[in-house]
Formats: C-alpha cells, sequence, structure tokens
C-alpha cells in the first residue's frame, strides 16, 4: 500500500525553486549566450559557418524562451495546486462535520 500525502508546503516550495531556477541571472546569462552567437555569425559574414551560427542562435533564442516561458507556468501550477488542495481538505473535512457516531466504528 502506498501512502500518499500532498503538503502544499512542499508544493510552494518546489513552485519557489522552479521561480529560482527561472532567475533574471539566468535570463541574463541566456540572452548573452545567444548575442554572442549571433555577433560570431556577424563577425564570420563570408564563410559558410556563419548561417550556421545564425541559425543555432535563432533556434537557441526560440528555445530558451519557450524553456523560461515554461518555467513560469510550472511554478504557478505548482502554487495553484498546493491552494486547490488544501482548499479540498478543507472542503472535505466540512463534509464530515455534525457526523455522530464515529465513536461506534472505532
Amino acid at each position: 500500500m502506498s501512502d500518499l500525502n500532498v503538503d502544499g508546503h512542499e508544493l510552494r516550495a518546489s513552485g519557489h525553486m522552479a521561480d529560482r531556477v527561472n532567475s533574471d541571472d539566468l535570463h541574463e546569462k541566456m540572452t548573452a549566450a545567444v548575442s554572442k552567437t549571433s555577433d560570431a555569425a556577424d563577425e564570420l559574414t563570408g564563410w559558410s559557418v556563419s548561417q550556421e551560427l545564425a541559425n543555432v542562435a535563432d533556434t537557441w533564442e526560440k528555445a530558451l524562451n519557450g524553456l523560461r516561458k515554461r518555467l513560469d507556468a510550472e511554478a504557478a501550477a505548482l502554487r495553484g495546486c498546493a491552494t486547490d488542495h488544501e482548499w479540498n481538505d478543507v472542503l472535505t473535512g466540512r463534509d464530515f462535520e455534525g457526523i455522530t457516531g464515529f465513536n461506534d466504528f472505532v
């Protein structure tokens, strides 16, 4: 039998970690990498590798922007899941309020 417990604090902590990973520092490093690759492509104009570097910069820029958006969405989803779970616990608990005779079964 598995022990299925959901802890809202852990879900929120995971959302916070996703935010920390998806920091401004990471964004600056990703932007710099794409910019330097694009600059290298410009510097090598006339060489066959120039267009390939430009393609790499374009492809990675799109992929890295997609990653940032996905991390934002995942962080928000984790926080939303925590809130939803806590509300579900509260509402389920209210369903059992006022039930009498429980001790007869224990």
